[in-house]
C-alpha cells in the first residue's frame, strides 16, 4: 500500500494526530523499500538539542546572531530576506547551479500533470532571518497588557506602586506567581523557549510558504517529487542539511566541509566552531542586562501613564480620608542610581524562576554574592560570565538529549517517584555548571 501523511494541525482527534506525526518521523524520506538515501544531509531539527541548533555555542551559551554580518538574499521578486552573509554565498551558487540545470534541460520543470514545478530548480526565497529582537519586543508588550490589567488593576497591585522600585519587585513577584515556564521574561530564555525559531538564527532559509504542520503539502511538493534526490543532494553539495520536518528549509551544516570554505572565505580567521560562534554570535548574557533595564524602565513609564495617581480610602477617627499617590515617570538621569549591581541581583532572581535547574533560596544567594563580588573586583564581564555558566547546560532542559537518558534511567526500574525525578534531575543540571575559580 502506497504511503500517505496527512497530518494536518486542524486534525480534531489528537491521539490521531499523534500517530500520524509518528508516521511521518518515522517513514518519511524513506523509498519504497524502505531505505533512506543521503540521510546525512536531512536532519530532524525537531528532535531533542537540535531545536536549539544555532540558538547555543559549543559551550551551551545562549547566543544571539551578529545582525551586522546578515546579507540580502536574491530575489527575482524584490522581496527581502536575510542570512548570513556565508550562508548567501552558499545559496546563490546553489540557485545558480539549479538554474543551469533547468536551462540545459537536466532539470525540467515541467510535470506529467502539465503543471509546472514552484520549488524545487526555481529556488525562490520565501523566507530568511526572522528578527528575535522584533518578535521579543511583540511579546513583552502583550505580556505588559497582562500584567497590568490583570494583575495591577484587578488584583489591586497599582495602589502598591508608589516608585520604580515597588513597581520592579511586584513586576518580579508577578514572573514569578503568574508565568509559566513556558512564558518567560528574560530575552536569552525566551530565545529558547518554543517562541524562539531557527528562523532567528541566521542560517535558513525558505523556498516556499508552505504550513510546517501540513503533512500533505510536504509529501505533495517534496517527498513525491522526482526531483527530491537533486534537491538533497545540491543542498549537500554545498553545505546545507535540509529540514526533515520543512522539506522546503535550507539550514546551513557547519561542520560540513562546503560550509566551512565559505565561512573561511568571509571570515579568514575561521579555525573552529568557537572561533566562528565569536564572530558571528554574541553571548545573550550580555545583551540580557541591557534588556532588562530598558524593559522595566519602559514597562514602568507606561504604568506612569496610564495611572498617574491612585486615590486610596483609609479611615482616621471613624471618617473616610484618602491617600493620593503621586507617580512619576523616571527620567534617564536618574537611571544612574540602579547600577550594574542592582540589575545583576534581580536579573539572576529572573533566570531561576525562568530556570529549570531551581536553585534554593540559599544558593540563589551565593551566586548574587559571587556575582557581585567579581563585578567590584574585576569587571562586569567576568561576573556575567559566571552568572552564563551558572544558568547553562542542558540536563535540566527538557527537550535535551540528556534530560531524556536521564528521565529513562531514571524510572526504567520505577524506584523514584516523579517529584524524586525533578529533584535528582535539578541536583545532575546544578552539578554540572559547578566551576571553581
Amino acid at each position: 500500500m502506497a504511503r500517505k501523511f496527512n497530518a494536518k494541525n486542524t486534525n480534531k482527534s489528537a491521539s490521531d494526530l499523534f500517530y500520524k506525526r509518528v508516521a511521518y518521523k518515522f517513514h518519511s524520506f524513506k523509498d519504497p523499500s524502505g531505505n533512506i538515501s543521503n540521510s546525512k544531509m536531512v536532519k530532524d531539527f525537531w528532535q531533542f538539542e537540535n531545536l536549539l541548533y544555532g540558538r547555543i555555542d559549543v559551550e551551551q551559551s545562549i547566543v544571539m546572531p551578529n545582525r551586522g554580518l546578515l546579507k540580502r538574499l536574491p530575489s527575482k521578486t524584490g522581496k527581502t530576506f536575510y542570512a548570513f552573509d556565508f550562508v548567501v554565498d552558499a545559496f546563490s551558487n546553489l540557485a545558480k547551479v539549479a538554474q543551469m540545470r533547468v536551462q540545459d534541460g537536466a532539470l525540467p520543470l515541467g510535470n506529467l500533470d502539465g503543471s509546472e514545478e514552484p520549488y524545487i530548480g526555481p529556488y525562490e526565497v520565501e523566507r530568511g532571518y526572522n528578527d528575535l529582537h522584533s518578535d521579543y519586543a511583540e511579546y513583552v508588550e502583550k505580556m505588559f497588557d497582562i500584567f497590568y490589567e490583570i494583575y495591577l488593576v484587578q488584583r489591586g497591585k497599582i495602589d502598591e506602586i508608589y516608585n520604580f522600585d515597588n513597581f520592579v519587585e511586584i513586576f518580579m513577584e508577578f514572573v514569578r506567581v503568574g508565568l509559566s515556564s513556558n512564558l518567560p521574561f528574560c530575552r536569552s530564555s525566551y530565545s529558547l523557549s518554543k517562541m524562539g525559531s531557527i528562523l532567528n538564527t541566521g542560517l535558513v532559509i525558505e523556498i516556499a510558504n508552505l504550513d510546517h504542520g501540513n503533512d500533505e503539502d510536504k509529501q505533495q511538493f517534496f517527498l513525491d517529487n522526482r526531483r527530491l534526490e537533486f534537491h538533497k543532494n545540491l543542498a549537500a553539495e554545498y553545505g546545507f542539511f535540509v529540514d526533515k520536518n520543512a522539506p522546503w528549509r535550507f539550514v546551513a551544516n557547519l561542520e560540513s566541509s562546503q560550509m566551512k570554505e565559505y565561512i573561511k572565505n568571509r571570515y579568514p580567521e575561521y579555525t573552529d566552531l568557537n572561533s566562528f560562534f565569536e564572530k558571528y554570535y554574541e553571548k545573550a548574557v550580555y545583551s540580557d542586562i541591557i534588556a532588562l533595564r530598558v524593559l522595566l524602565t519602559k514597562l514602568y513609564n507606561q504604568t506612569v501613564i496610564k495611572k498617574p495617581i491612585s486615590k486610596i480610602p483609609y479611615q482616621e477617627n471613624g471618617c473616610i480620608r484618602y491617600k493620593i499617590i503621586q507617580r512619576e515617570r523616571l527620567r534617564s538621569d536618574q537611571m544612574e542610581e540602579y547600577g550594574d549591581a542592582y540589575w545583576i541581583e534581580r536579573y539572576i532572581k529572573l533566570k531561576n524562576i525562568e530556570s529549570s535547574l531551581n536553585f534554593s533560596d540559599a544558593e540563589e544567594e551565593k551566586i548574587i554574592n559571587y556575582s557581585l563580588d567579581l563585578l567590584k573586583g574585576v569587571d562586569f564581564d567576568k561576573a556575567m560570565s559566571y552568572i552564563d555558566y551558572k544558568f547553562r547546560g542542558l540536563v535540566a532542559v527538557p527537550t535535551s538529549y540528556q534530560f531524556n537518558e536521564l528521565v529513562n534511567a531514571l524510572t526504567s526500574d520505577r524506584k523514584y517517584t516523579s517529584q524524586e525525578v525533578e529533584d535528582i534531575i535539578n541536583i545532575v543540571g546544578r552539578s554540572e555548571n559547578t566551576k571553581l575559580y
